[in-house]
C-alpha cells in the first residue's frame, strides 16, 4: 500500500456501534459513577474505552465533573434501539463527528431510485472507518452488484442536512428573503402544501412537510414523495415559486440551484401563476422535475439570465 492510499487520521478510528453500546450499558447499571470503576466493567465486554468515552463526552451523551461520571437524562432513559439513538447524538451537535460523517454522506448523490457513491480505491481505504461506522448504524449499505455505496431511507435526512448546508444569512439577505416571502411565496407554498397531500393520498400524507416554515434557507420549500409503485415512493424535494401568468419568470438562487443539482430527480420546482388580482390559478400549476436538466440545458423554452438565475419562458402563453 503506497503512503497515498493509508487511511487519513479519522475521528472513528477505533470506534465501532458494539462499543459504544457497551459504554452506555454500564453507565446505565447500578452504582457505578467514577471513571476507574467504569473502565474496568467497560473492558469485560469491549476495547477501546478511551475513543469510545470521547465520542460520548463530545456528543453530549455523558456528563460529569472530574472522575464521576454519568449519562444525561435523555439517555439515561431512552431504551429503544440503540442505533437510532446514537444517530441522534452523532448529527444533533456540531462536533468533529458529525462534521466527518455529513462530509462523507456529502459525496453520494441521487440516481434515480437511489442516493449512491462509487468511491475509487485509495477513496475507499481512506474513508473505512467513517463508513463502516455508519454501515453499523444502517445508514449505509454495499451493493455487490452495483458495486456502489447505498444510503438507505433512514439516512436521507443526513443527506439533506449535508447537501444544504449553508453559511448563516446576513442582515440584508435576511431581510430580503422575508419581504419577498410576505408577497407572495408563503401563500403559494401553502397552495401547493394543500395540493400534494390531495395528490399522494391518505397513505403518504404524513410525509409531506412544510419545511420552509421552520427554515427558509434549506434550498426547498416541501418534503413530499413520489410514488413508484402502489407501496413505494422515493422523496420528492419542492420548490414552490409564485408566477406571472404569462411569462413564469421567477428568480432561482445560487443555493436553490446547488440543492436541485444534488437532488436530481428528487427536486421538483412547483410554478404557481397569480392572476391579475392576485389569486393563485391551481389549473396552470408547471410541476418541473430534475429543472437543472429543463431549465439550464439549450432548449429554447426557457430564457435563463445570469447570476440569481432569473428564468422566463420565451414565448408568453397570455391568450389574446
Amino acid at each position: 500500500m503506497t503512503a497515498s492510499s493509508q487511511p487519513r487520521t479519522s475521528s472513528y478510528s477505533d470506534l465501532r456501534l458494539c462499543q459504544v453500546a457497551a459504554l452506555i450499558d454500564v453507565l446505565r447499571g447500578a452504582g457505578l459513577t467514577s471513571l476507574g470503576q467504569i473502565e474496568r466493567k467497560f473492558i469485560e465486554r469491549a476495547a477501546n474505552f478511551g475513543s469510545t468515552l470521547s465520542f460520548l463526552c463530545e456528543t453530549e451523551a455523558i456528563a460529569g465533573h472530574g472522575n464521576d461520571l454519568a449519562l444525561a437524562p435523555e439517555i439515561a432513559t431512552d431504551r429503544g434501539d440503540i442505533g437510532t439513538a446514537v444517530k441522534g447524538l452523532l448529527f444533533a451537535r456540531d462536533t468533529r463527528y458529525r462534521e466527518e460523517a455529513l462530509a462523507y454522506v456529502r459525496r453520494f448523490d441521487v440516481k434515480r431510485d437511489r442516493v449512491a457513491y462509487r468511491p475509487d480505491a485509495i477513496s475507499r481505504g481512506q474513508e473505512s472507518c467513517v463508513r463502516n461506522f455508519l454501515m453499523e448504524l444502517g445508514l449505509v449499505r454495499y451493493d455487490d452488484g452495483a458495486e456502489e455505496y447505498v444510503l438507505s431511507p433512514s439516512g436521507y435526512d443526513v443527506f439533506v442536512t449535508a447537501r444544504t448546508m449553508v453559511a448563516a444569512f446576513s442582515p440584508r439577505a435576511a431581510e430580503r428573503a422575508r419581504r419577498e416571502r410576505e408577497e407572495f411565496g408563503m401563500a403559494a407554498e401553502v397552495q401547493v402544501l394543500a395540493y400534494e397531500k390531495r395528490r399522494v393520498g391518505l397513505p403518504f400524507v404524513s410525509q409531506v412537510e412544510h419545511v420552509a416554515i421552520a427554515d427558509c434557507a434549506v434550498g426547498f420549500d416541501i418534503r413530499s414523495v413520489s410514488l413508484v409503485t402502489v407501496d413505494e415512493v422515493v422523496p420528492r424535494y419542492i420548490e414552490v415559486k409564485a408566477v406571472s401568468r404569462t411569462t413564469y419568470a421567477f428568480y432561482w438562487t445560487a443555493q436553490e440551484v446547488s440543492v436541485a443539482k444534488a437532488f436530481g430527480e428528487w427536486y421538483h420546482l412547483y410554478l404557481l401563476p397569480v392572476d391579475r388580482s392576485g389569486r393563485f390559478n391551481m389549473d396552470g400549476l408547471r410541476i418541473i422535475p430534475d429543472p437543472c436538466s429543463a431549465l439550464l440545458m439549450p432548449s429554447g423554452e426557457w430564457t435563463v439570465e445570469p447570476g440569481v438565475m432569473f428564468c422566463y419562458l420565451t414565448k408568453s402563453t397570455e391568450k389574446p
